[in-house]
């Protein structure tokens, strides 16, 4: 089936931690998004967030996700479906309480895709190795092929009594198999292909509204109290422990998910690996945290994990030792001391400027000159837009120059470093496009770049500390490549 590697996708459940980082991904790959949520109060912050993005969000209130039509009117019109909505904590008392928003939110998006979803061609549901993994007392490699029928077992036999773990797990188990169980039972109807992204803990920063470190999410508040907070002691540290992913490899899975035809039909465990807790107490005292040393007599090389997944399928479907951050921050982590080289990271915003690769036709051209040239040149954005949707940016030639002082810097080696000339509305290019001569609109011309906000800037010390990079302008990027584009022919 045809793949959404462009057009608007839905997300539900759009104000969670995932979910969050879901739709800013998105947005950032050029995606327009369509959020749901349960009240106009859990709107506001998303609109917030995002409001550089203009009407490339939308969100739209479903109050209640296991009602049947609750995704009506939600999925009318757009090109994939990022499921996310689902309940996660241990505070159950009546194991229903996870399981049938689980299980009906989850059907009630695929029965109103198959009903109303005309445009849609993949849906990607966020489940869980919840799903996967089943406790048990020696080391084990899970793979897609496993499911945890133990911790359905144990809620139909227990009820109220099961364990927390359970619950929550049966819940993941049962949504999960409802989903592939609606497709088997459709298959001869539908237009669009079912991905099943399963994640352990999820950890990273939170984007999501949140007042106080008790209002965290989970997983996230298990993880702040663990390391900072000393809810767990010096044996638990080092004894306790799971897999996990960062939260924005995890966006990143998702938004691969709806763009590779390959990973059409899967079930894909996204996890970095495995951890104790005293790993992550270790690498925070290397940042400087001012917390207990833990368990010190811990030795990473000779501790047992007794759940580990196989994460082959990701990395041939999704290719996510490509993609994802958590996965070469590990590797250098890991093999440093047989290393005879460095690793330097460069993490540039949009990247604009002149065109030296082979390109045809405008429409031929990549993702972010493509987005440039429409913008400024071909009336793609209204006035409104125009004024209100930006980001941060980088002229290529400057970011060519920085991998070659990387290569060069000896201080450089071992940094993570943002190559940014600043933040950008498109009116800022329009307007300087006009200074230079282009016949354009004028689009809005009450904007004032001194009074408007960005809502995303980039602190650019490092990269002037140890590349000492002198960034172009926008006038100066500008003037070269609408040079390149008449010759082109295209302006």
């Amino acid at each position: 089936m045809p793949t959404a590697t462009s057009g608007k996708v839905l997300v539900t459940g759009a104000n969670g931690f995932i979910a969050l980082w879901v739709v800013r991904t998105l947005l950032e790959q050029g995606y327009a998004v369509r959020g749901t949520v349960r009240s106009e109060g859990k709107a506001r912050h998303l609109k917030e967030v995002f409001a550089s993005y203009g009407d490339k969000l939308e969100v739209v209130i479903v109050e209640d996700i296991t009602k049947a039509g609750a995704f009506d009117e939600a999925v009318k019109g757009v090109d994939a479906i990022e499921h996310t909505a689902s309940p996660f904590h241990f505070k159950a008392d009546d194991p229903d309480e996870l399981i049938v928003p689980a299980v009906h939110g989850t059907t009630r998006v695929l029965e109103s895709a198959l009903a109303y979803g005309t445009a849609v061609k993949r849906i990607v549901v966020t489940s869980s190795c919840a799903s996967v993994m089943e406790a048990q007392e020696a080391p084990r490699v899970f793979s897609e092929v496993d499911w945890n029928n133990a911790a359905i077992a144990e809620v139909r036999e227990k009820g109220r009594a099961a364990t927390q773990p359970a619950k929550y797990r049966a819940s993941k188990t049962l949504a999960e198999k409802a989903a592939w169980e609606f497709v088997e039972k459709n298959k001869d109807k539908l237009t669009w292909d079912l991905v099943v992204l399963n994640p352990p803990y999820v950890f990273g920063p939170t984007i999501h509204e949140v007042s106080a470190a008790e209002a965290l999410n989970e997983s996230m508040h298990d993880w702040f109290y663990s390391i900072f907070k000393g809810s767990k002691n010096a044996k638990q540290l080092s004894t306790i422990g799971s897999s996990w992913v960062d939260v924005r490899d995890l966006a990143e899975a998702h938004v691969l998910a709806i763009k590779r035809p390959e990973a059409g039909g899967e079930r894909i465990i996204v996890s970095e690996g495995p951890w104790k807790w005293q790993d992550w107490v270790n690498v925070a005292r290397e940042l400087g945290a001012d917390i207990p040393a833990g368990d010190e007599s811990y030795d990473p090389a000779k501790t047992t994990h007794y759940i580990v997944f196989d994460t082959t399928k990701a990395g041939k479907l999704l290719d996510l030792k490509d993609h994802g951050k958590g996965g070469r921050r590990k590797f250098a982590e890991k093999n440093k001391d047989k290393l005879a080289w460095d690793l330097v990271v460069l993490n540039p915003p949009y990247v604009f400027g002149p065109t030296i690769h082979e390109v045809g036709a405008a429409e031929a051209l990549n993702e972010s000159m493509h987005d440039w040239f429409h913008s400024i040149f071909k009336g793609s954005k209204n006035a409104k837009q125009l004024s209100t949707i930006g980001s941060s940016w980088v002229d290529v030639r400057d970011l060519a120059e920085a991998h070659v002082l990387a290569i060069k810097r000896p201080e450089a080696g071992g940094e993570r470093i943002i190559v940014s000339e600043g933040p950008w509305k498109w009116q800022d290019w329009v307007n300087v496009a006009r200074e230079l001569g282009a016949d354009i609109p004028a689009g809005d011309e009450s904007y004032d770049p001194a009074k408007t906000t960005h809502y995303i800037v980039y602190d650019t010390t490092k990269a002037g500390k140890l590349l000492d990079l002198k960034y172009r302008s926008i006038k100066e990027c500008l003037a070269d490549t609408m040079q390149d584009l008449k010759a082109r022919g295209w302006i």
